[in-house]
């Protein structure tokens, strides 16, 4: 695998990771936390990964507080 998809991968994954632990901070404004959930979707759109509406939805309720 040539250097530039070993790269590529290794960010994809590392945007996924950033996804998937994610979890809203105490004290955190809901808005902060919606933007920086946004943006994590926006840069993995980037890296061609598209997260479905109902994975989103799933995702930033499992970041919420209990």
């Amino acid at each position: 695998m040539n250097m530039v998809l070993q790269e590529s991968l290794a960010n994809c994954l590392v945007l996924k990771q950033h996804l998937f632990t994610f979890h809203m901070k105490e004290g955190e404004l809901f808005r902060d936390h919606i933007s920086q959930f946004i943006t994590f979707l926006n840069d993995l759109k980037k890296v061609g990964v598209q997260i479905h509406g109902e994975d989103q939805a799933m995702l930033l309720l499992c970041s919420l507080p209990p």
